[in-house]
């Protein structure tokens, strides 16, 4: 019995094994719904087979986990991080680099649900264990500081966050070389953290670097390009030379039209950006069918919690206002509300700028009823 049984389990075992080599290679070949599904299969194995604090359990946990961010189910992916979490915390102690990883990973999830709070926690955490294990210029140092970086501008704390992408930046050019992409990267958002504190001369610089790396390593027609061009135009927009401004939206517009698909996210971003430019010259007729395309591609996003999608629907609105199509403004305005309400919360400034503004909307039309609902 006992030869059968531990036959048993190593046969468990090498099916676990086998599908651990097909998540891989879906993995790699960016198939992550297939992968999803052979590692929850994966990860209902190891729990069967290995002890619930058994780092394989843990991988299988983490792989998981790595899967359900990528397809954006982030509440999926959380719970199985801090499971992984607390097996490595137990079985390697707190200290060691695979903590200091899954706390990087968890950080992803909480930033992607803009959990800022959290996940400064936790990449604090992960560069103090990193800086200890590791030498202070090895490349894996760079990765928690750039999002430790990003994590401080999303909240508006732009002197915290440049000293971080100053930091990473100086690791990684000396580990990958001044022109690699991943540099590209952290110039792009560097200077978009002077841009907007309008400290244009320093982010100038930063952001033609980055569009000549990108040129350098893709073609001029390539999506990474548009949003470095589309990056420029808002750095040109801000310092009112509205007419380069509007060559580099245009540019940014006409390769992502070229070069991705017509539901693409990136595309209707383009689109919004050039209706939000002509809509600051008052150039409504130019704008409002450019919002209309946008809310189009954007469709099914603003059914769900896609915040970034709901402006076009509020920008269309401030325009047909302006406008005084005051029966086309009101369903817009009440759609966008909803939508950031349930993605961002009743409490966001974002929400309550919306409010303060519908609520105006409804006293200059003359419902005074309606807009005591909204203060």
């Amino acid at each position: 019995m006992t030869v059968l049984a531990a036959g048993c389990a190593r046969d468990r075992e090498l099916v676990w094994n086998n599908l651990n080599r097909e998540v891989a290679k879906l993995y790699q070949q960016e198939k992550y719904p297939e992968a999803v599904k052979k590692a929850a299969k994966a990860a209902q194995l190891a729990e069967e087979i290995f002890a619930s604090d058994d780092l394989n359990l843990a991988g299988s946990l983490s792989l998981l986990a790595e899967l359900y961010y990528l397809e954006e189910r982030y509440a999926g992916a959380e719970p199985l991080y801090e499971r992984a979490l607390e097996i490595y915390e137990v079985k390697l102690g707190p200290q060691h680099i695979k903590v200091a990883t899954t706390l990087s990973h968890l950080a992803e999830v909480y930033t992607a649900e803009k959990r800022y709070g959290e996940a400064e926690i936790s990449l604090k955490r992960a560069l103090e264990i990193g800086e200890k294990a590791m030498d202070p210029n090895d490349p894996n140092i760079a990765s928690p500081l750039f999002d430790l970086a990003e994590v401080h501008r999303a909240q508006g704390n732009y002197s915290e966050a440049e000293p971080l992408y100053r930091r990473a930046l100086g690791i990684w050019e000396k580990a990958l070389g001044k022109d690699h992409t991943q540099i590209a990267g952290v110039l792009n958002n560097l200077a978009e953290n002077y841009r907007v504190q309008k400290k244009y001369s320093e982010a100038g610089p930063l952001y033609q670097r980055a569009l000549e790396i990108w040129k350098k390593n893709f073609t001029e027609n390539h999506p990474v390009v548009a949003k470095a061009m589309n990056n420029l135009a808002a750095l040109y927009r801000d310092q009112g030379k509205m007419a380069e401004a509007e060559e580099f939206y245009k540019r940014a517009l006409e390769i992502r039209e070229r070069t991705l698909g017509p539901k693409d996210s990136d595309r209707a971003l383009s689109l919004n950006n050039l209706a939000l430019f002509y809509t600051l010259q008052k150039r409504y007729a130019e704008a409002e069918p450019l919002f209309k395309r946008a809310i189009q591609i954007w469709g099914k996003s603003l059914e769900g919690e896609h915040a970034e999608g709901a402006s076009a629907l509020l920008n269309l609105a401030l325009i047909y206002r302006a406008q005084q199509r005051f029966s086309e403004a009101e369903p817009l305005y009440e759609r966008a509300l909803g939508i950031w309400e349930k993605a961002l919360g009743p409490g966001h400034p974002n929400v309550l700028t919306v409010r303060q503004d519908l609520a105006g909307f409804y006293r200059q039309i003359g419902k005074e009823d309606k807009a005591k609902q909204y203060e």
